[in-house]
């Protein structure tokens, strides 16, 4: 009885940090507006500790996004305004690994095969294209830029996919959509100190705009093919 409870121990930590993060409204302070208000403490910062400042950043990107908090489109943002690429890119994949590893391996200790039965009859189809076609349905959502991160880190340990299969699809997925948030956040210090009010347009200009949307297409694509393909196959 002990051991069973035990297992539910990581996965209750990281609700429970959650919940503590947003009782203290510690969520408030991730936003450009703070980013503003510091900017030059900032950016001094990082000038002063070249070395330092990407760990510091990596721990804490990889830290909240093992947590149900929606910051990671906002840190990969902030990657692009702290570091120059491809080194904002590169941080964000491995921070990202880090914290959806976390998750993964949580959710795997707690449930186990147990959580796989429970959850087959309410996500029977999800399921059933994950053992098919796992390594397409994980790139899928990790390619799709504002696919909810958390959910995505479950979903394969509930269906027990492989770890490998889930490190190096989450990595490989990540990287299209980390380049495109970061190179919007190279504008974000033009942003802070020119605009008086924060302004989401002048961040994501149209070339941002073209290729998030170019990738969500190319996110469906391999399934489209591998449906054509069963089709053809049917006829």
């Amino acid at each position: 009885m002990q051991k069973n409870i035990l297992r539910f121990l990581p996965l209750f930590l990281i609700l429970l940090i959650a919940a503590l993060i947003y009782a203290c409204r510690l969520d408030k302070f991730c936003t450009f507006e703070t980013i503003k208000s510091q900017h030059e403490n900032i950016k001094n910062y990082v000038s002063a500790h070249p070395l330092l400042t990407p760990l510091y950043f990596m721990g804490i990107f990889a830290f909240l996004s093992a947590l149900p908090i929606p910051v990671t489109i906002f840190l990969s943002i902030v990657a692009g305004y702290l570091f120059p690429q491809p080194w904002g890119t590169a941080y964000v994949v491995v921070a990202s690994v880090g914290g959806a590893l976390l998750t993964f391996l949580a959710a795997r200790t707690a449930f186990g095969n147990k959580m796989k039965r429970i959850a087959s009859p309410f996500l029977f189809r999800i399921k059933k294209g994950f053992k098919k076609n796992a390594v397409s349905y994980l790139l899928c959502l990790r390619i799709i830029p504002f696919c909810p991160f958390w959910p995505v880190n479950l979903a394969p340990a509930i269906f027990h996919i492989p770890l490998w299969t889930f490190v190096w699809t989450t990595a490989i997925g990540l990287i299209p959509a980390s380049f495109v948030f970061a190179e919007a956040g190279r504008g974000l210090e033009m942003v802070v100190m020119t605009e008086e009010v924060f302004s989401a347009q002048a961040l994501f200009n149209k070339e941002i705009k073209i290729a998030l949307i170019a990738l969500c297409f190319c996110a469906f694509l391999p399934l489209l093919i591998i449906k054509l393909r069963k089709k053809r196959v049917k006829n």
